[in-house]
């Protein structure tokens, strides 16, 4: 369907191409941390516009791997969302080769109590490898201690393609929940650890 077609689409050759860079450039190196590090990556993570709805519609429904809930949404459905209660924030990832442009959803829930509940959360593939999982997920509780919320809610939805995220949350601190997959986090005690990635942007 060409009328489905996004930025992202029309620029796929381009970052085919940065991709190979990369691949030559990590083979520079013994350590992958190393090689890490010296991308340079800025991670922007901001709420996304109605511009963006088409792509951030196309990540919900394309997504498997990295899908914490695998929730298919359609473009009304994400544009109700914005203009409801919910905050919907793009995730978004440049480095020195490239700018790999919108890669990831993040949705919120704002709860009675002081309490945010993480709705979507979701990486494109080609992130993933890269330290943007913890990096979203540490700016996130950074942002929400700050902004005095207390606790973060967070469920898994186990499904055929995901189970490699099963214990991202446990993995994180998060404690399991009497509730079946769903996860918590009391911010009383959360401190921000050191990135190892350039530059983090958190833009409300």
């Amino acid at each position: 369907d060409k009328a489905s077609i996004t930025m992202e689409d029309r620029k796929r050759s381009y970052l085919y191409a940065d991709e190979k860079k990369r691949k030559t450039h990590q083979k520079t190196f013994n350590n992958y941390n190393d090689f890490i590090k010296n991308l340079n990556m800025t991670i922007s993570i901001k709420a996304i516009t109605t511009n963006e709805i088409q792509r951030v519609t196309q990540l919900i429904n394309k997504v498997n791997q990295f899908n914490l809930t695998t929730i298919r949404l359609d473009e009304n459905q994400v544009l109700q969302l914005i203009k409801g209660d919910s905050k919907v924030l793009g995730v978004r990832l440049k480095d020195k080769f490239g700018d790999l442009g919108l890669i990831g959803v993040l949705q919120l829930w704002f709860l009675d109590n002081a309490i945010c509940e993480v709705g979507t959360f979701l990486l494109s593939c080609r992130a993933l490898g890269r330290k943007v999982e913890d990096e979203t997920i540490k700016f996130l509780l950074s942002f929400l201690k700050k902004n005095n919320y207390k606790k973060v809610i967070g469920k898994y939805s186990p499904s055929k393609k995901n189970m490699q995220v099963k214990s991202f949350y446990g993995n994180f601190g998060f404690k399991q929940a009497k509730i079946e997959n769903e996860w918590y986090f009391n911010l009383s005690n959360f401190i921000l650890g050191k990135t190892e990635i350039e530059k983090v942007e958190f833009i409300e």
